[in-house]
């Protein structure tokens, strides 16, 4: 991630026309394009399904930089399908950029002009819709997004009127895909909560129990992170929804890439809350982690509830940010020390995987 601003000066582009970067911005941008690059791994190495078409929609994309320079989403994106399809020359890579704002698009469009290399596999389609008719449009995806394809969709809306849940959900229900859709606290609580966050994390809930409960009933698997202000609130939450749990593996491994080594706070007062900067006392990514998880599952379990291992995996892995690696010793051993579970001892003494695990 690069510093432009004297191209907006080359490209004359407006300076009232470009947003400033809100508070986490650089992280959530890292945290998409870091999982769409693994995802592009996986895409193109993939032997069990000869995947023809790569596809990556921005349903809102804004302009592709922001006023200080930095590049937004939609144009890191196209930097790494630039890469990956030079690499790739069998493969058709496909971009599809909408913003309801026309200047904003055309913005989008000048920027990338400026970096392509007009890579032939490479196919880049611009769009001024409002997000609901533009995801509706079976002209502009069908070609491209019917088995087998891979295929990520973005929707990052100004607010969140601005989106349109039957849509996404008919989306996804029509492709194979998986969706990345972020949620600001202020603007649910502001417009249709008016109340507190205990009142805004049963609003989510709903709102991932309607991407479970389509009427396909194709499974789905869903996890959600929260991205916080130095005051330990909540500015945004993105969600992911994937047909493949190895979609939330390779989304964990993208966020542990991203956010691993940044000291985190701990608020003496109540819980453990995931900052990036001051509080009273600074712990590790790991540790703030690992603490929520156990929380987590204590909170969901009564006590004297019996678990297998895949219980306690099938949990955590959607509902905290652990990679399944770190589930014994960071939650499931250090649960045993702290007296709040107990290993039945069904299997021998160090076999974690094949024992059941009792709340106390």
């Amino acid at each position: 991630m690069g510093n432009y601003k004297e191209l907006i000066k080359k490209l004359e582009i407006p300076l009232n026309e470009l947003d400033k970067k809100k508070e986490q911005t650089n992280y959530k941008i890292k945290y998409i394009v870091e999982y769409v690059r693994l995802w592009l791994i996986v895409s193109c190495e993939r032997k069990d399904i000869k995947i023809e078409n790569i596809n990556f929609i921005d349903s809102m994309a804004n302009a592709g930089i922001y006023v200080d320079g930095d590049l937004g989403t939609p144009t890191e994106v196209f930097l790494l399908f630039q890469e990956f399809s030079k690499n790739n020359p069998n493969k058709q890579f496909n971009l599809f950029f909408n913003d309801k704002d026309k200047k904003r698009i055309e913005i989008l469009e000048k920027i990338i002009n400026y970096f392509s290399k007009n890579n032939s596999n490479l196919n880049i389609s611009y769009h001024n819709e409002d997000v609901k008719f533009y995801l509706s449009n079976e002209n502009i995806f069908s070609s491209c997004l019917n088995y087998p394809a891979s295929t990520v969709l973005f929707v990052d809306p100004y607010n969140f009127k601005d989106s349109n849940l039957d849509v996404m959900q008919s989306f996804i229900n029509k492709y194979y895909c998986e969706l990345f859709y972020n949620l600001f606290y202020n603007d649910i609580l502001r417009n249709y909560l008016k109340d507190s966050s205990k009142a805004i994390d049963s609003f989510i809930k709903n709102i991932e129990n309607d991407f479970r409960e389509n009427k396909n009933k194709k499974e789905r698997f869903i996890f959600s992170y929260s991205f916080k202000n130095i005051k330990n609130l909540e500015i945004y939450r993105i969600m992911f929804i994937t047909p493949n749990i190895k979609g939330i593996e390779k989304l964990k491994e993208a966020l542990w890439n991203v956010f691993e080594g940044l000291p985190c706070h701990k608020n003496s007062e109540n819980k453990n809350q995931l900052s990036m900067f001051h509080e009273e006392k600074i712990i590790s990514f790991l540790e703030y982690a690992s603490n929520e998880a156990k929380e987590f599952l204590l909170n969901r379990f009564h006590k004297n509830t019996i678990l297998t291992y895949n219980d306690i995996k099938n949990f955590l892995i959607q509902k905290t940010i652990l990679k399944e690696g770190q589930f014994i010793k960071n939650v499931i051993k250090s649960l045993i020390d702290e007296n709040k579970i107990q290993k039945i001892g069904d299997v021998r003494k160090n076999n974690f995987k094949e024992d059941r695990y009792k709340i106390l």
